[in-house]
């Protein structure tokens, strides 16, 4: 980058007074908020933080976003969904109340909206989760102090598996 100095004339026009010129100088009021929740102590001490850019640092936010996508769709889908095996009668046809309730879904065009996005975010999950296990055991980002993370994280991948297949035999 190239420096650069100021010339006399662009010091005299800068020196007269602007009125914009301290806004930013002023101190900041201190509301009923700050005074309970010190976010200007927060901001400092964690705002300024240094966080890498680059996209495989964005693979647990993915999956955190894939599972609450999970979440919000799997709680609508429960609502139409009738786990039951007992056989009830559809347009002459008799059928378990499983498989009707699942042709409901497939017949509301938002439902079955909802239902591809629910399939589609549980493989998104466990694809982002399986590669952000291997950047991190890879990277060595497991070490102290953040080996509690890794405990705690590392059951997730298994148990969002075995949740992913089990969720894989319904109709």
């Amino acid at each position: 980058m190239f420096e650069t100095q100021r010339t006399s004339q662009a010091a005299a026009e800068s020196d007269q007074a602007d009125p914009l010129d301290g806004i930013s100088e002023r101190p900041i009021k201190v509301g009923w908020l700050e005074e309970r929740l010190q976010l200007t102590a927060l901001q400092n001490k964690y705002g300024r933080k240094a966080f890498p850019v680059h996209s495989t640092f964005f693979l647990g936010e993915m999956a955190a976003i894939s599972f609450l996508i999970l979440v919000l769709t799997g709680v609508y889908l429960g609502l139409i969904y009738t786990p039951s095996n007992a056989d009830i009668t559809v347009a002459g046809q008799k059928l378990p109340e499983a498989f009707a309730s699942v042709q409901l879904i497939e017949s509301i065009p938002v439902a079955n909206l909802i239902r591809n996005v629910h399939h589609w975010a549980a493989h998104v999950m466990i694809v982002t989760l399986l590669l952000h296990t291997l950047r991190v055991y890879f990277t060595g980002t497991y070490r102290k102090p953040r080996e509690l993370t890794w405990v705690l994280g590392g059951p997730w991948l298994p148990a969002s598996w075995v949740t992913r297949c089990r969720g894989m035999r319904s109709p």
